[in-house]
């Protein structure tokens, strides 16, 4: 199921809890606990959560991939790597 979450997330879309939730039919609850195990094993990275409304303007624009109200995922180059099925050091 991680491996199916970083698939989704290189897609390039920004996703809710709830969206990944449903997409993996699993519970909110599961989801925030595959992030947290991504995060500690360095697929995914938490971004300062400073946003007004939109994401005009931002200097992550383009790399949030998970929002909730409280932080925002974003892969790295080893989780692209590993979505997109290559090799990582």
């Amino acid at each position: 199921m991680l491996e199916q979450m970083l698939h989704s997330l290189a897609q390039g879309s920004l996703f809710s809890l709830d969206d990944l939730a449903r997409q993996l039919e699993t519970s909110r609850g599961t989801v925030e606990r595959m992030l947290d195990d991504l995060v500690r094993l360095g697929y995914l990275r938490t971004i300062e959560r400073n946003c007004d409304t939109s994401c005009a303007g931002c200097p992550n624009a383009g790399t949030c991939s998970i929002a909730s109200s409280q932080k925002i995922w974003a892969l790295t180059e080893k989780g692209r790597a590993a979505a997109l099925g290559h090799a990582t050091s």
